[in-house]
């Protein structure tokens, strides 16, 4: 349940040109599926201010054309996505503001991601995500002391030849009530409140209730590093009566080592709406580490590491998904408004028990033009 960024400098139209190299067309089928990926994407936004109010209407769109190489398993494929968001924000007094939000979103997912990524069979056709929003907030103080509370309904739905994508199909409510208060110039202390129902349209899977709070501070150590700590609990409730209680937490630091370095890490561990069907409770467990320095004025290097854990219950038993991601980013910007970027990324999953590794590296170059 992301926040809506409001942006009067932002561009009314980005389009970007993307090509990508894969020696994992389809994990699923085969391991030595070689692919090539060509498409683009625009996206912007355009607002409206007025006395009191601001309005915002955000767009994107992408289309991919996928082509496996060699000797077809699985045969060529296209992938399109589109987002679009209308948003409201009302400055009802200097310190209040409340924020609507309707999004809709519709996604191809590539072969090997999304729910297709822990089959423990051939996948050959991608599935399609749904996701129609509405996102409420209201916000209630300043950076001294302020109280958020937010309100998402969703619809999330599926358009696939998978049998599978039915037991995904889902209502989902969120409520989170967050608080921040300033003890000393650099410390604050935090606490996060949240409640989740997903009510699943397969009548074969259980409801979900979960309910999470977390309490910690945010401390500006220096003028060049801050933390962030938060643990909790979580509790996980469905309608055939089976419940799981746990440790959750969020931990943030970031550290600027120069004006051109920057070095940033994150771990955190929730319930999430795992891709496994069978599951009862999926517990995700993350730790992402990334580091951007400025080589010169047009150069720029990312590097990132992401880790991931996914514990998922099975009735008694408990099965493990390990995700793990690392991705290096060189970006040359030619002026202000275009930029050329290189990226290798390499993905692996790895599953206890019936489903396969998979391994993933991919080589893409992008460019792109701000109008």
């Amino acid at each position: 349940m992301a926040e809506t960024e409001f942006n009067r400098d932002a561009a009314g139209l980005r389009v970007s040109l993307i090509s990508r190299i894969t020696d994992n067309y389809n994990p699923s089928v085969s391991p030595e599926s070689n692919g090539l990926l060509w498409g683009a994407n625009a996206n912007g936004s355009f607002m409206l201010s007025g006395e009191g109010i601001d309005t915002q209407f955000s767009y994107s769109a992408q289309r991919f054309q996928a082509k496996e190489q060699g000797e077809p398993l699985t045969g060529d494929q296209t992938y399109d996505q589109y987002r679009l968001e209308l948003a409201t924000r009302l400055y009802l007094q200097r310190n209040v503001h409340w924020t609507l939000a309707l999004n809709n979103d519709v996604e191809d997912q590539e072969l090997g991601t999304g729910l297709s990524s822990i089959r423990s069979h051939a996948v050959l056709s991608p599935d399609t995500r749904k996701n129609q929003q509405i996102n409420s907030q209201l916000m209630v103080g300043n950076e001294r002391g302020k109280v958020e509370g937010h309100v998402s309904i969703s619809k999330v739905r599926y358009d696939s030849a998978n049998d599978y994508v039915a037991f995904f199909e889902r209502d989902e409510r969120v409520v989170k009530l967050s608080a921040q208060l300033q003890f000393h110039e650099d410390l604050y202390a935090e606490s996060i409140l949240s409640w989740r129902e997903d009510d699943f349209v397969n009548p074969l899977r259980s409801d979900m209730r979960s309910y999470e709070w977390l309490l910690g501070s945010r401390w500006q150590l220096s003028g060049k590093s801050g933390l962030r700590g938060l643990a909790g609990q979580y509790r996980v409730s469905l309608d055939d009566g089976y419940q799981q209680t746990g440790l959750s937490w969020l931990a943030e630091y970031d550290y600027h080592l120069s004006e051109n370095w920057y070095v940033a890490a994150r771990s955190s561990k929730n319930t999430v709406v795992g891709e496994n069907e069978e599951s009862d409770v999926s517990v995700r467990t993350s730790y992402n580490i990334r580091t951007a320095y400025n080589l010169s004025e047009r150069w720029q290097i990312e590097i990132s590491w992401q880790q991931e854990k996914t514990d998922y219950t099975l009735g008694e038993q408990h099965e493990l998904l390990h995700g793990k991601k690392g991705l290096a980013v060189l970006n040359y910007e030619f002026d202000t408004n275009n930029q050329i970027s290189l990226s290798v990324e390499h993905f692996q999953t790895e599953r206890r028990a019936t489903l396969p590794v998979f391994d993933q590296s991919t080589l893409e170059i992008k460019w792109r033009h701000e109008f």
